[in-house]
């Protein structure tokens, strides 16, 4: 499935001249406390992670307004902003009605007029929320159709109520080219959001500019199997030292069959000498970030985050999570 680029994850910052990535670690996420939903924000040495605010239900995604330090929350009627520090909502908007047959007249489904052509849920789903130029509110909402096609529309909010300002179609393996105000890669100006789920590449397992986080000592791959012996794929090993104490992180990656990127599955971590914690088994992403590594796998539906150094988990059953640069 295709993911838009108007949820795109900011790049990693890194400096020039080889210089160590000091990224200090601080994380959004969602988790189910009770009958309702904590949206929380956590940093390294924090004695509890600060409560922004709490949802009917867990979110989907979280999507982050980095240089604005606003987070966007979206439940099944609402948008919310809501400022990271000091955690604070600055306005709660309706969403779009989501029913597509409403926007009918300002869509174009059928471009061939393939009458079979049609898509495959009535319901828009929500895939990115920004401020745009003129300060108005901007979401972008994704339409399913047939072979894993998208069609994105991009809806504005003014005088009270929404209007589609823009739209593209997509197929599996990538949209069409950009349209003007729909996609924040091509214009600086924009204030781009970060969706958990697009997380960038330069921060997981198996890529090469993990060597410039602070921590990692080296980075090596090699043609393997996974312990279980029925599955052929690239054997990744990354070395941490955190004040002295040492550890191996161990995972397989293989390309993936619904998109261009890797699947990383059978996450292990060794500390010194114990005996190794297995972080995953399933199909997962995963980011590190500093001394941390948080994992999500597909199967279970839960991130967890875990420290490098010692192998604690410091946060586990996460609904959703995202990293903030």
């Amino acid at each position: 499935m295709v993911v838009f680029a108007f949820a795109i994850a900011t790049s990693l910052m890194i400096p020039g001249d080889g210089a160590a990535q000091k990224t200090p670690p601080r994380l959004l996420f969602a988790e189910k406390a009770g009958d309702t939903c904590n949206i929380r924000y956590w940093y390294q040495d924090a004695a509890e992670a600060v409560i922004l605010a709490r949802a009917d239900e867990c979110p989907e995604s979280l999507f982050i307004d980095q240089s604005r330090q606003i987070v966007f929350v979206i439940d099944a009627s609402y948008i919310r902003s809501i400022r990271i520090y000091p955690a604070a909502e600055i306005s709660r908007t309706p969403l779009p009605e989501r029913n597509y047959k409403v926007w009918l007249d300002q869509m174009t489904l059928r471009p061939d007029e393939n009458a079979n052509y049609k898509p495959e849920f009535e319901t828009l789903k929500p895939i990115g929320v920004r401020f745009l130029d003129d300060g108005s509110l901007g979401v972008a909402m994704s339409l399913r159709m047939p072979a894993d096609d998208e069609y994105h529309y991009l809806f504005k909010y003014t005088d009270k109520d929404w209007s589609i300002v823009a739209s593209r179609w997509c197929g599996r393996w990538g949209c069409e080219e950009p349209v003007d105000r729909l996609d924040p890669l091509h214009s600086e100006n924009y204030s781009s959001t970060q969706d958990n789920r697009t997380w960038p590449e330069s921060r997981m397992v198996w890529h090469s500019a993990l060597m410039q986080n602070e921590y990692v000592t080296y980075r090596k791959e090699e043609k393997a199997k996974t312990s279980t012996g029925n599955y052929s794929g690239t054997k990744i090993e990354v070395g941490v030292t955190v004040d002295g104490s040492s550890s191996i992180l161990t995972a397989y990656t293989s390309p993936s069959e619904h998109s261009d990127t890797l699947h990383t599955f059978s996450v292990d971590l060794l500390v010194d000498s114990a005996e190794p914690k297995n972080l995953s088994k399933n199909q997962c992403l995963t980011s590190i970030v500093g001394r941390h590594i948080l994992v999500y796998e597909f199967f279970r539906g839960r991130f967890e985050l875990t420290d490098l150094s010692t192998g604690e988990t410091v946060l586990s059953n996460l609904s959703t999570a995202a990293w903030i640069d």
